[in-house]
């Protein structure tokens, strides 16, 4: 059918830029090294973890629209003093908002983070857990 010759030539052309980068690609990962202790020590710098103050709020009731200017305020503080979210007291969790009590640690680490996400396809280990077992069994078994 000549109606679709023209829609031909952008998939042939995906398919030689595929055959091209998968090789480089595969060798890249297969190389590739990670300074997970660098990672772990910039992982939480420069607010990262505000949306998860913003959750934690929500789960604890606090309506999101409340929870983001709450979020908003407590990061416009800690910007202001030059300080971390971790790094702000208890004391001023509690003047920027009575949501903000001293649970809210729980969620100011990247390991607290990753616990605090457990909805379907999140980050907490059973869930992580989950979507591994169910990727093996898409993957065809070995005979031998």
């Amino acid at each position: 059918n000549r109606d679709l010759q023209e829609d031909k030539e952008p998939v042939f052309d995906i398919l030689d830029s595929l055959n091209l980068l998968l090789p480089a690609f595969t060798g890249m990962v297969a190389t590739m090294e990670f300074n997970t202790q660098r990672m772990e020590e910039l992982s939480s710098a420069g607010y990262s973890l505000a949306t998860d103050v913003a959750e934690w709020l929500v789960k604890q009731r606090v309506p999101f629209r409340e929870a983001h200017e709450i979020t908003g305020k407590l990061v416009a503080f800690a910007e202001s003093k030059d300080l971390e979210l971790n790094e702000v007291s208890d004391l001023e969790f509690a003047a920027i908002s009575s949501h903000l009590t001293p649970e809210v640690r729980e969620v100011l680490s990247v390991s607290g983070s990753i616990k605090s996400r457990t909805g379907a396809g999140g980050t907490a280990v059973p869930r992580v857990l989950d979507q591994l077992s169910a990727l093996r069994k898409l993957l065809p078994t070995s005979n031998g």
